[in-house]
C-alpha cells in the first residue's frame, strides 16, 4: 500500500510540475563511492595537479607535496577501482644552492600499455628544469629525463601526452638565449626508452615571446600546441597561436587569431576530432576600450584554414566571459566551458554546445548558493554528456568542490558538492572518466592549521542504456 500511494503521489506531483529536477531525474542518480584524503608524512603542503585512469579503472594522481621537511617532492599515487591505495612514488632532486629543492609535477597520462608518465619541473640545477618520468603499472620507475634550455634559467613544463606508439611530448615555456632570455614555448619529444627525439621552440629567433597554455596529439602523431604570442619590446597585445607539429617536429602550419577588438586575446584550450579537425577556445577582448572580455571559439580544418568562428559573452553587453576548456563529441558537436561574471561580485560557471557547423545549440549557467563557482576541468563522453569540476561557495562553507553532470540536451542531471572537514577553501582541480563513465575527481581541501591535503573521488551513475 505504501508503495502504491508513493507512484501516485509521484504521479500527482509529476502532473503539476511540482518535482524538482533532480527528482524527475532519478533513473540518473550519481552515488559517492569513496573518497580518499592524502596527507603527508611533514602534515605540510600536499597539492594535486592532474588524474588519469586506466582501462581496469585504476587511478593516477599527480602533484606535489612536502615529503621531505621544507622541500617539494612530486608526488604520483595509484588507487584502485575501490580506492584502495597500491602505490605511492615520489621525485625530488638535491638541495640546490640555496638549500631548498622545488620539484613540482605539473601533468600526468597514461599510455595504451598501462605506462604512466607525468611532467612538471625540478630545481636540480641553479634554476628550474622540465622533469619527466615513466612509470610501469606496479609504480617501478622505468626511466627519467631532464630538459634544460639554452639559457638554463627557467623552464617549466606544464602539459603531456603520449601517441599510439608510447611516444611523449612535453611542452611548456624555457628562456632562450642570452642575454634576451625571451619566454618560449617549448615543446620536447622522448621515445618510449625515454631519449630524446626533437625541440622545438616557437619563434626562437624572431622579436615575439609566446605562452603556451594546452597541448594534444592526434592519432597520426601530430602535434597541437596553443596559446599567445606577442612583441618581445611589450607593443600590442598577446593574440590565440596555434600550432601544428608533424611527428618529426616540423611545422605544418601556424595560425593566429586577433580578435574584434584587436587587443588582448589567449587560446586555453584545444581539442581534435577523428578527422583532425581542430577546435580552439579562450578568452578574447571584443571592445577594447570597454574591455568586454568573451568566449572566442574557432575550428580549424586539417590543412589550417579557418571554417568558422563564434562568441559567447554572456546574457548582457556587462558581462565578462572567459573560456578555459573545450571538447568534442563523436559527432563533432563542441562543448565549450568557463567562467561567467554578470557583476564584480559573482563569477558562475558557464558551457556551451555549438553544432558541427558553429550554430549555438544551447547555453547552460550554473550559480551555486553564494553565487561564486569556478570551473577548473572539463570531460565530454563520446556521446556528449559534459562533466565539470571546480569550485563553488556554499553557504557558511567557504568553497566547496562541485561536480556537475549535463546531458547531451544540455539538462543538469546532477551535481555533487565536497564540504572538506574545516568549511575552508576547498576545490577540484582534474577530471576523468572511465570507460564505464565512472567519473573520477581530484582536488584540494584545507585541513589542520590551514595546510592544503589531496582530495580523489569516485562517483559511480545509474545511466540509461
Amino acid at each position: 500500500m505504501k508503495k502504491s500511494s508513493k507512484f501516485i503521489k509521484f504521479l500527482l506531483l509529476t502532473f503539476f510540475g511540482l518535482l524538482s529536477e533532480s527528482e524527475l531525474l532519478f533513473s540518473q542518480a550519481v552515488r559517492q563511492e569513496w573518497a580518499i584524503k592524502y596527507n603527508g608524512k611533514t602534515n605540510k603542503e600536499d597539492i594535486c595537479t592532474g588524474i588519469a585512469v586506466d582501462d581496469d579503472g585504476s587511478v593516477y594522481i599527480t602533484g606535489y607535496s612536502n615529503i621531505s621537511g621544507s622541500d617539494l617532492d612530486y608526488l604520483t599515487i595509484k588507487y584502485t577501482s575501490e580506492g584502495k591505495q597500491k602505490w605511492l612514488k615520489s621525485y625530488g632532486t638535491p638541495k640546490t644552492v640555496w638549500g631548498v629543492s622545488m620539484d613540482q609535477a605539473q601533468a600526468i597520462t597514461i599510455d595504451k600499455n598501462g605506462f604512466i608518465y607525468v611532467t612538471g619541473w625540478s630545481s636540480g640545477n641553479v634554476r628550474t628544469d622540465y622533469a619527466t618520468i615513466k612509470y610501469n603499472n606496479a609504480g617501478k620507475q622505468q626511466w627519467v629525463t631532464p630538459y634544460t634550455g639554452k639559457s638554463n634559467i627557467m623552464d617549466e613544463a606544464y602539459w603531456i601526452a603520449v601517441d599510439e606508439n608510447g611516444n611523449v611530448y612535453v611542452t611548456g615555456h624555457s628562456y632562450g638565449d642570452l642575454p634576451t632570455s625571451k619566454d618560449l614555448m617549448t615543446t620536447v619529444k622522448y621515445n618510449t626508452l625515454g631519449k630524446q627525439k626533437w625541440i622545438f621552440n616557437f619563434d626562437e629567433k624572431s622579436d615575439i615571446i609566446s605562452q603556451p597554455q594546452f597541448v594534444r596529439i592526434d592519432k597520426k602523431g601530430n602535434v597541437y600546441i596553443v596559446g599567445g604570442s606577442a612583441n618581445f619590446d611589450g607593443s600590442g597585445e598577446f593574440d590565440y597561436t596555434i600550432i601544428k607539429l608533424d611527428s618529426l617536429g616540423k611545422m605544418k602550419w601556424r595560425q593566429t587569431y586577433d580578435g574584434p577588438g584587436n587587443a588582448h586575446d589567449m587560446a586555453e584550450s584545444v581539442a581534435i576530432d577523428d578527422n583532425g579537425n581542430v577546435y580552439v577556445t579562450g578568452v578574447s577582448t571584443t571592445q577594447k576600450k570597454k574591455g568586454k572580455e568573451v568566449f572566442a571559439t574557432i575550428k580549424y580544418n586539417e590543412e589550417g584554414n579557418k571554417e568558422w568562428e563564434t562568441f559567447y559573452g554572456g546574457p548582457n553587453e556587462k558581462a565578462q566571459a572567459s573560456a578555459n576548456r573545450i571538447g568534442v563529441d563523436e559527432t563533432g558537436n563542441v562543448y565549450v566551458g568557463g567562467s561567467l561574471r554578470l557583476s564584480s561580485r559573482s563569477e558562475n560557471i558557464a558551457v556551451v554546445k555549438y553544432d558541427n557547423k558553429g550554430t549555438q545549440q544551447w547555453v547552460t549557467i550554473y550559480s551555486g548558493p553564494e553565487n561564486y563557482d569556478k570551473i577548473n576541468d572539463m570531460v565530454v563522453s563520446k556521446k556528449g554528456n559534459v562533466y565539470i569540476v571546480g569550485s563553488s561557495e556554499g553557504a557558511g562553507t567557504d568553497n566547496d568542490i562541485i561536480t556537475i553532470r549535463y546531458d547531451v540536451a544540455g539538462n543538469k542531471t546532477w551535481e555533487e558538492r565536497f564540504n572538506g572537514p574545516k568549511d575552508k577553501n576547498d576545490y577540484g582541480v582534474a577530471i576523468c572518466l572511465d570507460k564505464n563513465e565512472n567519473v573520477y575527481v581530484t582536488g584540494v581541501i584545507k585541513a589542520k592549521k590551514g595546510k592544503d591535503d589531496i582530495i580523489t573521488i569516485k562517483y559511480s551513475q545509474n545511466l540509461p542504456k
